[in-house]
């Protein structure tokens, strides 16, 4: 039997490991229509008759929780045997986000770092934090362990599993395995509103519908800033004795390319069981924004090495978006970190081609060795793109 329990605890642990990555992501994107919370007893008898000597189950259904909350529950367990025995490991799966073990007036804690540690509580009421290789349990002692498993993002099914590994040779190996279902509070269709490529001159169109699969009639009572460019109308519809909320905005024009759409987040009246605040619901609008103007090669220069006896030059080019005649109204050279002498060597020229504008910046051959690195803003007569600036460095040998 101990030649053959390291064998066991070993295969059990590789399992656990392989298994990760498929609780990563089994049951995610399915929402779940019409759900009403559940205790594990209204479930389908998910793990009825799976206890033994040490525990009344190893397995549970914990029902349904919502949106950011945390799936838990309890195992409860005792020592059958008449002498002391230590569960001296404890293998939580990915999914697990904590277990906490609470035995003869002892807490002890294991998480996702897979330390197992003792918590204490000092007179002043600050917690203590011990790391310790096990746990000991008295004879005919009797103790629960108590799991979490964060539910962020889930939509249907989640499972976990935490194995532990026991001094009793009767029963060497437990395995607690427990599942909970993810829901949402809202349903918005589409969830994400593509609205493709666009210009800076462009405006799209959008609309999205949202209902709550959990609350029939709903509020939608206020939403979050929107950039200057988003603007949206949200108004209620009744389907049947079910709420929608129908949004509908534009995007652009004027919208930054940095932005590439945005995030609309509403505030209902709805609210969890406890919970304080109204739960919330968001809608993305993603848009792939081409600028007033592209910057070639780049919003960074890497002069690299310059030859002292040589000096070098690099060109940057501007090209506005459309027929716009694009003129530079000056060059303005900023966080230069070089000598009033070393920045008599360094130019900042511009010159037009076409449509486009090229900026010159150049390194004049007798400049002594230094670091030249710096910021060049560039004004322009652009009306969406008054400044840009271009980044730049190079060591002089």
């Amino acid at each position: 039997m101990k030649r053959f329990l390291p064998m066991f605890v070993a295969a059990v642990m590789t399992a656990a490991v392989s298994a990760c990555a498929q609780q990563a992501t089994r049951g995610e994107g399915v929402v779940v229509p019409d759900v009403q919370p559940a205790s594990g007893a209204q479930q389908s008898g998910y793990g009825a008759g799976s206890g033994n000597e040490w525990f009344t189950r190893t397995q549970a259904d914990f029902g349904t929780f919502f949106e950011e909350e945390t799936a838990k529950g309890v195992f409860s367990f005792s020592n059958p045997r008449d002498v002391e025995h230590r569960i001296t490991r404890l293998t939580p799966s990915c999914a697990c986000s904590k277990a906490v073990i609470r035995v003869a007036g002892r807490t002890y804690e294991i998480g996702s770092d897979k330390v197992l540690r003792r918590l204490r509580t000092n007179e002043d009421g600050t917690e203590i934090k011990e790391q310790v290789s096990y746990i000991t349990v008295p004879a005919k002692e009797e103790g629960e362990v108590e799991v979490f498993m964060k539910m962020t993002g889930i939509r249907g099914l989640r499972e976990a599993d935490l194995n532990l590994q026991l001094s009793d040779e009767k029963l060497p190996i437990v395995g607690l395995k427990w599942r909970a279902t993810g829901a949402v509070f809202f349903a918005v269709e589409p969830p994400e509103v593509n609205l493709n490529e666009m210009t800076w001159t462009d405006q799209r169109e959008f609309e999205f519908r949202i209902r709550s699969p959990l609350q029939k009639d709903f509020n939608l009572v206020s939403h979050e800033p929107l950039s200057e460019s988003m603007k949206i109308t949200y108004e209620k519809e009744m389907d049947g004795d079910s709420a929608v909320w129908v949004v509908k905005g534009t995007y652009g024009p004027g919208a930054s390319e940095r932005d590439q759409g945005g995030a609309i987040t509403f505030t209902s009246d709805i609210r969890g069981e406890g919970a304080k605040d109204a739960k919330q619901v968001t809608a993305r609008v993603v848009a792939f924004l081409k600028g007033p103007l592209t910057v070639s090669p780049g919003g960074f220069i890497a002069l690299g090495h310059v030859k002292r006896d040589q000096g070098k030059e690099v060109e940057v080019r501007l090209t506005p978006t459309g027929d716009f005649d694009l003129q530079v109204e000056r060059l303005e050279p900023n966080r230069l970190r070089i000598s009033e002498e070393q920045r008599k060597f360094l130019k900042f020229e511009h010159r037009k081609d076409g449509k486009d504008v090229i900026v010159v910046i150049k390194v004049m051959k007798g400049m002594s060795p230094a670091y030249v690195n710096g910021i060049l803003k560039i004004h322009l007569n652009h009306p969406a793109a008054r400044v840009k600036d271009v980044m730049f460095n190079g060591f002089v040998r």
